[in-house]
């Protein structure tokens, strides 16, 4: 096959919801023809009931494992494995929640939800029986182009950077550089991110463009660095996360001593209390652009998404 999966779907995406888009990227598996799998789909744009249940491109993979793998007996097992393993990845297999449609904060891209779904179900479909490791690949992100024409790249790594779900295993601490900026011209935010779980490094980086959170320019990026860092350490299962940042109100948010006036704060608060119990974060405050190498870096992510230096 000349394509991944997650490739063929997100080609798939342009015309079609993201439960069609998972579904004909496995049109060859199923059998079925490119009508029959639309039709089949078309009622899960937006998720299950509109946006108020699992997520659509979810709902396709676990059609395309039924339909590939019904031997006349349950498949509740693979079925779990892939829906645990998708809400591991994303934080949630909701569409509500994935979307935050109360907040505005999203979770992941709907591109992100297919890319993932698709990925998890060929690693599934490869594998012999349903306690195969699958282990962690090296993928390159895959570049696409959204209806405006704008190019969107999609890691098609776990949203933790490993392989969720299969054979993970939990680790005992995190170390996260964060920052964030902001462009003046496009009112956009960014965040970047420089992670080690002891020697090995990963980085994140993304952008956004919510209007409300983008009046207060870079700080928004700088909230969204410090809970990806916080919910990547506790999708790890780690008990600390050491979080090195250079704007105090990382720190100072969450402990209280600034009160949190703004939605962005609040909800920024809010998603550092519901890990209390089981992530303890520790905060270092460092200098900002004082060469300190991770916190460079991290800053150099964040203006890379947004095109400027």
């Amino acid at each position: 096959m000349d394509q991944t999966k997650e490739k063929l779907a997100l080609e798939y995406m342009r015309g079609c919801n993201c439960c069609q888009a998972v579904l004909l990227a496995f049109k060859d598996e199923t059998g079925l023809s490119e009508s029959e799998l639309k039709a089949l789909g078309s009622t899960f744009g937006g998720g299950m009931g509109g946006m108020e249940g699992t997520c659509g491109a979810l709902v396709g993979a676990e059609m395309v494992l039924g339909i590939t793998g019904f031997k006349g007996t349950p498949m509740s097992g693979k079925a779990k494995q892939l829906y645990s393993a998708f809400s591991d990845m994303i934080g949630s297999g909701t569409c509500k929640e994935i979307k935050r449609i109360t907040t505005g904060r999203p979770l992941a891209s709907c591109e992100a939800c297919v890319a993932y779904a698709a990925s998890l179900l060929q690693k599934i479909l490869n594998s012999n029986t349903s306690k195969t490791v699958v282990r962690n690949e090296e993928q390159p992100p895959v570049s696409i182009q959204s209806a405006d024409g704008e190019q969107i790249k999609i890691d098609l790594q776990s949203a933790d950077g490993s392989n969720p779900g299969f054979g993970k295993q939990a680790v005992d601490r995190v170390t996260a550089y964060v920052d964030g900026s902001y462009n003046v011209a496009t009112c956009e935010y960014s965040y970047g991110v420089v992670a080690f779980v002891g020697d090995e490094k990963k980085t994140f980086s993304e952008k956004f463009n919510d209007p409300e959170l983008a009046a207060m320019r870079n700080v928004a990026g700088e909230l969204e660095g410090a809970m990806k860092a916080m919910r990547y350490a506790a999708q790890l299962g780690a008990s600390e996360l050491d979080i090195y940042y250079d704007y105090e109100g990382i720190e100072k948010w969450c402990t209280g001593a600034w009160k949190t006036n703004k939605d962005g704060t609040k909800a920024y608060k809010a998603f550092y209390e519901s890990l209390a119990g089981k992530l303890k974060v520790n905060f270092h405050k460092v200098k900002g652009h004082s060469g300190d190498r991770y916190n460079d870096e991290a800053d150099k992510l964040a203006k890379d998404q947004l095109g400027i230096s």
